[in-house]
């Protein structure tokens, strides 16, 4: 790499000024097309911190007249030369800043075929001491060749140079909390439907900005492929939702912009917008600081009856088979979705998940829009001989117009029907862990709209073939509480009705099969009261061996005992094959890990060291590792939905936020699979690296 002492332009080209070519790059202008020129095909980065490097690609366009090309241009390699300057004025910097390149000797080579463009690529970095936060700096890199040691030195080649690169000491980044859409509909959702994003403001060492209040603008701009972006001539179109004034919070370092677009990109040349964030231009004092853009978006009307019927993957036959009650039913529940929308697909979590940061963030911004319509105190008035009077205090609160009509639409708009979607997975997961699965799989077939109480779909008095089958000890203990005989049973069933009609045979041949007057429902599990025909001086007694119950002093053959020994097996069984299933959960979550950060976390509400976290590849927070009751130094891996109480979805947040800080910095707390091969091997170096950071007592453990 070389520093200064670069060699300067020729006077040919040194005294040109900048402009840009008809192909893209930037070269000198010149009133001539016979002479070759040099192009930058490859630009330089807008903004740049001082030591940060970046790729310029420069590349020889000959001269319109030279048909065909010359083979002097071909066979020659061409040395160039790199100099710095000022961007506005065109005088070169001396002290102020340094221009670093690599390779030192700027060469490009020959071009193997004539017909093949010539280029070369160079790596150039900026050293700037000191930038002056009222001011900024803006520079620019000039390309010469050095005659002095080219052969074709009579042919005059024109110089270039680089677009103004903005040297800046702080970077604007954003942020979003849901998958942006690149496809947005202005005309759907009401007139507050916007699009949210988080600006934050980060140094060259990847810190968060925080202390100062710095008010920000917003500016609508045109994406262009390949250069910067363009300001859009009619900012009217882009309508900001919230405080007229956008200011960077000093405490947590962002804010939040909530903004529309009022035009679509049809209007446009069918251009898609992205929004500019930078710090308001008439503050003095950020002229330091790059602004940063969101992604591209097309601001589109409304979707078209077609692709909304599409888009509902399938609805639409759904609807049409509908008998009209029904569908009459939908639309007065819900106008604007159909009730199937709400259904929850055990396949397809991905909405699920979806209504839950949907719900979360409204909630966020009920809690926090309500701190700031707080009354505050103003002053207080005066009694006659001056002294302030506490007792009548002036008082002062923002209009809250604005922040009810916001809360009130999303929940209109999203949070209802989100809210919906979550009833419906509770009460499906509610129904599906207290039934067999033989019962769960019933429970999807479509019920006969005639009869409520109908599973099975069959029509009224038609008993199912399968409903007279006994009972076999492989599907499970029937639902006790579908099991209430004699007193809750009607007459016909005790006296003898094979089946409730369409009820599923499971628990039809059990619950309503003729039994004596005595049986009844069985009230406790440990305890039977005294039944007719039933001699036994004291309740029985359970003694549980290997996880099953068994009791002597109860007969087999008493009336509904046979089936209780069946049931509490059963329970024994189902809690040995959750506690299987969950174990094995646990494992698959294990496999995923990729990263372990070696300092231990610390409840924030029990100060209970919770171990190293774990993390999976793309950085999301899997688990802790832990030591093992009695074993020291052995790590047990403990997922996260064992603490579900301390890590919610802002927790799981910072824990990916604390692990790119730590991979940004280079930290050696961080331990990576793939350095160390196996899991027991990158534990037992997190553990030397703890232990060697106790023992110099630089030991931290954040909390969640």
């Amino acid at each position: 790499m070389s520093t200064d002492k670069l060699s300067s332009p020729s006077s040919s080209s040194a005294g040109n000024n900048s402009g840009y070519s008809p192909l893209g790059g930037s070269r000198a202008t010149t009133s001539s097309n016979d002479n070759p020129y040099l192009v930058i095909r490859k630009e330089p980065p807008s903004s740049v911190y001082s030591n940060e490097s970046f790729e310029v690609e420069i590349e020889l366009e000959l001269p319109k007249t030279s048909s065909p090309p010359s083979t002097i241009w071909a066979n020659e390699p061409i040395e160039l030369t790199a100099t710095l300057h000022d961007a506005k004025s065109g005088n070169r910097c001396t002290t102020e800043a340094v221009l670093v390149t690599e390779p030192m000797k700027i060469t490009m080579p020959p071009s193997i075929n004539p017909e093949m463009k010539r280029y070369c690529r160079v790596r150039c970095m900026i050293r700037m001491d000191s930038i002056r936060r009222d001011t900024g700096a803006a520079l620019e890199v000039r390309f010469a060749p050095k005659y002095e040691t080219n052969v074709i030195s009579r042919a005059s080649i024109i110089g270039t140079s680089t677009r103004p690169i903005n040297m800046v000491n702080y970077k604007m980044r954003i942020s979003m909390d849901e998958e942006w859409e690149s496809v947005w509909y202005k005309d759907e959702g009401g007139r507050d439907k916007s699009m949210e994003v988080f600006a934050s403001i980060y140094d060259k060492d990847g810190q968060l900005k925080t202390g100062e209040q710095i008010p920000l603008l917003p500016v609508l701009c045109y994406k262009v492929e390949g250069r910067s972006p363009s300001k859009v001539a009619n900012q009217d179109i882009l309508r900001t939702l919230g405080s007229n004034k956008i200011i960077l919070d000093k405490d947590t370092g962002k804010a939040r912009v909530r903004f529309r677009v009022e035009d679509v990109s049809k209007n446009h040349q069918g251009q898609d917008f992205i929004l500019q964030i930078a710090p308001e231009p008439k503050s003095k004092g950020f002229k330091d600081v790059a602004p940063a853009y969101t992604p591209a978006v097309n601001v589109r009307s409304k979707r078209n009856k077609r692709s909304r019927n599409n888009s509902r993957g399938g609805l639409k036959d759904g609807l049409e088979k509908a008998s009209p009650a029904m569908s009459r039913q939908r639309v007065a529940y819900e106008p604007s979705h159909t009730q199937s929308d709400n259904s929850f697909d055990r396949q397809d979590s991905g909405r699920l998940r979806e209504a839950m940061k949907s719900v979360i963030n409204w909630a966020d911004e009920v809690v926090n829009g309500l701190y700031p319509l707080q009354w505050t105190v103003m002053g207080y008035p005066q009694h006659p001989d001056g002294s302030p009077d506490y007792s009548r205090p002036y008082h002062n609160m923002p209009n809250p117009n604005g922040l009810i009509s916001r809360i009130l639409s999303q929940y209109s708009d999203q949070v209802r029907d989100n809210l919906r979607v979550l009833l419906n997975a509770v009460e499906q997961s509610s129904a599906s862990g207290n039934t067999s699965d033989d019962y769960n799989m019933s429970m999807a077939l479509p019920r006969e709209p005639t009869d409520p109480y109908s599973i099975m779909g069959a029509p009224a008095g038609v008993i199912h073939p399968a409903a007279r089958a006994p009972l076999h000890p492989s599907f499970g203990p029937p639902d006790i509480t579908r099991q209430t005989v004699g007193h809750g049973m009607p007459i016909s069933v005790m006296a003898g009705e094979a089946s409730r009609p369409g009820m599923h045979p499971s628990i039809s041949s059990e619950a309503f099969r003729s039994r004596p007057d005595s049986s009844m429902a069985y009230p406790a599990r440990t305890q039977l009261p005294p039944m007719p025909g039933l001699q036994m001086a004291a309740p029985p007694q359970y003694s549980f061996h290997g996880g099953l119950a068994s009791s002597s002093a109860v007969a087999d053959t008493s009336p509904g005992m046979e089936d209780f020994g069946h049931m509490r097996r059963s329970s024994d069984f189902q809690s040995q094959r959750s506690h299987r299933i969950q174990q094995s959960e646990d494992e698959s979550r294990e496999s995923e890990v990729e990263y372990v950060l070696a300092k231990q976390y610390k409840a924030l509400r029990t100060g209970e060291r919770l171990g190293f976290p774990a993390y999976s590849a793309n950085k999301e927070i899997l688990g802790f590792y832990r030591d093992a009751s009695g074993k020291v130094g052995v790590g047990q891996f403990v997922p996260i939905s064992r603490h579900s109480t301390e890590f919610g979805p802002l927790e799981i947040m910072q824990a990916t936020e604390i692990l790119e800080d730590a991979i940004a910095k280079k930290s050696a707390a961080v331990h990576a699979l793939k350095d160390w091969g196996t899991i027991s091997n990158l534990l037992d170096h997190a553990l030397v690296y703890d232990w060697s950071k106790d023992i110099g007592g630089n030991s931290s453990a954040p909390t969640t």
